[in-house]
């Protein structure tokens, strides 16, 4: 892709980022977006489920120092779960950190929009993603809330129904982007109904909307 001149974006969870090679490999990206969604190990442990390999506080260090020597424009995400980073005290720590630390040129504050992988997951209220975003800018930090709908335009090859488990492997797509999917190849519903019956799809509803999400091996 650098080659042909378009810029390149990379999303990280950072969760290798206090590897030199990985920190390396992430410099010929224009663009790089760094997890931090606490600052606390227990908080990081219980929201990011972490492979037992990860140190926490590595992965802070080569945060910082990735920061120290990135030419392109780095950005940082910090999702909220309610009851467990979204109170001041946390916030005011991760806030510190990224002002002190990465300096990023802007930090996004999102929310849980899809069905999470455990029940007990849920989004905060409109007034503690105020709070957040203002002990964020309060740190001098430019800050965006990412707190709605991406919307439905999905890349479709000529295969829907493999683009679409494709899709739901990595995150749930609501059934309205589903729907629209099959209706630009010309194909309806009845292909989603087999794949559910088949056990491979789930319907699952969160908030106001039905998704769809992939049936992880081994799950009932």
């Amino acid at each position: 892709m650098k080659e042909t001149g378009i810029p390149v974006a990379v999303i990280s969870n950072a969760s290798l980022i206090s590897k030199a090679d990985v920190r390396k490999a992430l410099c010929v990206a224009d663009w790089v977006s760094l997890k931090i969604d606490a600052l606390s190990q227990d908080l990081w442990k219980r929201i990011d489920r972490p492979h037992p390999s990860l140190d926490h506080d590595d992965i802070l260090a080569g945060m910082e120092e990735f920061a120290s020597f990135y030419k392109g424009t780095l950005c940082s995400e910090t999702m909220l779960v309610k009851g467990l980073n979204d109170g001041p005290a946390e916030l005011e720590k991760v806030a510190r950190f990224l002002s002190t630390s990465l300096n990023p040129s802007k930090a996004y504050i999102s929310v849980p929009t899809r069905p999470p992988a455990v029940s007990w997951v849920q989004m905060p209220d409109a007034e503690t993603v105020a709070i957040a975003y203002a002990i964020f800018a309060e740190q001098g930090i430019d800050t965006e809330t990412l707190t709605g709908y991406e919307g439905n335009a999905f890349v479709v090859t000529d295969d829907p129904i493999e683009e679409i488990l494709n899709i739901t492997a990595v995150h749930p797509m609501r059934s309205d982007a589903v729907k629209e999917v099959l209706r630009r190849k010309g194909s309806d519903e009845k292909s989603i109904d087999r794949l559910v019956s088949e056990g491979k799809i789930r319907r699952v509803r969160y908030g106001d909307w039905v998704y769809v999400r992939v049936v992880k091996e081994g799950e009932q």
